[in-house]
């Protein structure tokens, strides 16, 4: 099981890699379907990481996690966002869904509000 370390160095590592090529901060990218799927793995890897934090726990499947997220009293506050992310990385992946510069602005808004909340949670804050 990855602990919270290993899960901060993926978070720092998919970042590096999504801004690789979007344009911080227009949210601009000739790749919006890798940046909607690449935000998507950020915030997972954030939630994996409060999860082994506080519970000490590491979810097998999307499911799993998107449940944690709902019923966590922590982390319901972020449903929305994370709901969103999946779902907008699940088309992206699936159903090739074509993704504009908008909603990639959109999905790193949302990923920087699931970040401003689980930080200072992992933290201790």
């Amino acid at each position: 099981m990855p602990g919270a370390a290993q899960h901060l160095s993926q978070v720092n590592s998919n970042k590096n890699f999504l801004y690789t090529f979007v344009s911080r901060p227009d949210g601009t990218t000739s790749f919006p379907d890798w940046a909607i799927t690449v935000t998507f793995y950020i915030a997972l890897h954030l939630v994996e990481q409060y999860l082994y934090v506080h519970h000490q726990k590491h979810c097998k499947n999307h499911r799993d996690r998107e449940n944690e997220v709902e019923s966590d009293p922590n982390l319901r506050k972020i449903y929305s966002h994370y709901k969103r992310l999946s779902d907008w990385s699940r088309e992206a992946r699936y159903d090739v869904v074509g993704f504009t510069n908008n909603e990639v602005r959109e999905a790193l808004s949302r990923l920087d509000a699931i970040e401003a909340h689980i930080s200072p949670l992992i933290l201790g804050e």
